[in-house]
């Protein structure tokens, strides 16, 4: 992978990390970028540089930090689908219903991101 490409998916992560995070905290940008950046192990200038794409370069730890929180943010939002679709089933609803084909392909694509 080109340093390029390392550091368009790392701020691929971060925007995806704090877009997550502002919806389910309902908490303004500098806010959720001090509470990702914490989880991360960064300071919140690290996660702008990244954003605005003021970066000559991410260190590989750095890259393997945001990597890792973007990971456990799609497991644990993998978990809750799957609840969602358990739910589902078990109060009645037909696996060929539109809600669960959504929450299908939600946790299809969440497998797909996190391989």
């Amino acid at each position: 992978m080109s340093a390029l490409a390392i550091e368009e998916k790392a701020r691929d992560w971060v925007v995806q990390l704090q877009d997550r995070e502002r919806r389910r905290s309902g908490r303004k940008k500098p806010e959720v970028r001090r509470v990702v950046a914490k989880e991360i192990g960064v300071v919140p200038g690290t996660l702008e540089n990244i954003e605005r794409r003021r970066r000559n370069g991410i260190s590989t730890t750095v890259f393997e930090r945001i990597r890792a929180a973007f990971l456990r943010e799609a497991a644990n939002e993998l978990k809750w689908w799957e609840n969602e679709r358990q739910i589902a089933l078990q109060i009645g609803l037909d696996a060929r219903c539109d809600e669960v084909r959504e929450v299908e392909a939600n946790i299809k694509a969440l497998q797909e991101v996190m391989k």
